[in-house]
């Protein structure tokens, strides 16, 4: 289930808007954003599974202000095909 951005702390508010994942670099884009903006400065937390490559990607992120989740999911294999959003 998904829930609207003004629920979300201002801190992860930049990463409330679900999105489709049409391609690789899509997901290369995403990762990069979700890695620096997120994980690397200690807003987001890895709650489940991982954001390392493989064939897919299944992550849930939560983030240390608020503890809104966010999913993850990518099929890095056939390069296409994989959502991110917030949920509850």
């Amino acid at each position: 289930m998904t829930i609207e951005s003004q629920e979300m702390c201002p801190e992860c508010n930049q990463f409330g808007a679900p999105i489709d994942i049409l391609n690789g670099n899509e997901m290369d884009e995403l990762h990069e954003k979700l890695f620096f903006n997120g994980v690397k400065p200690g807003l987001l937390t890895i709650f489940d599974g991982s954001l390392q490559y493989g064939d897919d990607i299944e992550c849930t992120l939560e983030c240390q202000k608020c503890g809104q989740k966010f999913e993850l999911y990518c099929n890095i294999y056939h390069g296409r095909g994989g959502y991110f959003r917030p949920t509850t």
